[in-house]
Order: C-alpha cells, then sequence, then structure tokens
C-alpha cells in the first residue's frame, strides 16, 4: 500500500468504532457471566453494589454537584478574568 492510499489517523468510519464498541461490550458480559457462574452467583452481588454505588454518586452530583456549580459560577468567572488579565503580555517600552 503507497503513501497515497493510507488513511490518516483518526479517520475511521464510525461503523469501525460501532463494531468496536459492541464487541467489547460483549466480550465484557461474557465474563461477568462468567465469573458469576464461577463464583455461584456471588460476583452478581458484587456488580449490584457497584451499580448501586454508581446511582448513588450520580443522584448525589444531581443534588448537590450543580447547586455548588451554580453558587460558584459568578466567583470563577472572576477568577478566571483576573488570570486571563495578568497573563495577558503587556508591552513596556523603555527608550
Amino acid at each position: 500500500m503507497s503513501e497515497l492510499q493510507r488513511s490518516p489517523p483518526g479517520s475511521g468510519s464510525g461503523r469501525e468504532a460501532f463494531l468496536a464498541i459492541v464487541l467489547c461490550g460483549l466480550v465484557g458480559i461474557m465474563g461477568l457471566v462468567f465469573l458469576v457462574f464461577v463464583t455461584n452467583g456471588l460476583f452478581a452481588w458484587v456488580v449490584l453494589i457497584a451499580i448501586g454505588m454508581a446511582l448513588f454518586g450520580g443522584l448525589h452530583y444531581l443534588i448537590w454537584g450543580r447547586r455548588f456549580e451554580e453558587s460558584i459560577a459568578a466567583e470563577r468567572a472572576a477568577l478566571l478574568a483576573a488570570e486571563e488579565e495578568s497573563a495577558s503580555p503587556r508591552r513596556e517600552t523603555s527608550y
């Protein structure tokens, strides 16, 4: 294959990405099912606890995280403006 026929990196089609995601998901699910069978169902509890913790974390963010972000938005904007002002190059000419 010559240099002209090669596609640049990162120019893959959406179909390739979709196929990779689906195949990884299937292999992951098969691995989880295997671990559940090997541990006689104990690993299912581990998975359920992990899902519960993820749901709790997501709800915690929705309840408290967004409210916190909204409460400090003005302070963050002022801080970013001050940083941009101090980082901008100042031309000082001394003759």
